[in-house]
């Protein structure tokens, strides 16, 4: 399973990729819009993980080209706070604050299935 990590803080998208990649999960970070876009372009994603570190209009754009590049696959977003909306309608959110088991829990949820990138 691949997945796409978009967070601003290359610290804690590390960390998030660490633990996933104990669970067999293949992470691929990108800490900017164009970062993001490039991926994309080059890859299909089960899920795209993101972190309330990045703006509104780099989510919509990012979402808007994950959905074209990987139809009926998961959006995840990780709040800051249990009370922070996501900025993008996604299939799951999650609170930072809930711990790296919750993360695990919602990625390995997701299906893997075919995608226009692969």
């Amino acid at each position: 399973m691949r997945v796409l990590c978009l967070s601003a803080n290359e610290e804690l998208a590390s960390l998030r990729s660490a633990v996933l990649s104990v669970h067999g999960v293949q992470v691929d970070i990108a800490r900017s819009r164009k970062e993001a876009t490039e991926l994309l372009e080059e890859n299909g994603y089960a899920a795209a993980v993101l972190c309330h570190s990045i703006s509104e209009k780099t989510a919509d754009h990012v979402v808007a080209l994950f959905r074209e590049r990987n139809p009926g696959r998961c959006v995840i977003f990780v709040a800051r706070a249990p009370y922070q909306e996501s900025p993008v309608k996604a299939e799951i959110s999650i609170c930072a604050i809930d711990g790296p088991e919750s993360l695990v829990d919602v990625v390995l949820s997701c299906k893997p299935g075919p995608s226009v990138a692969n």
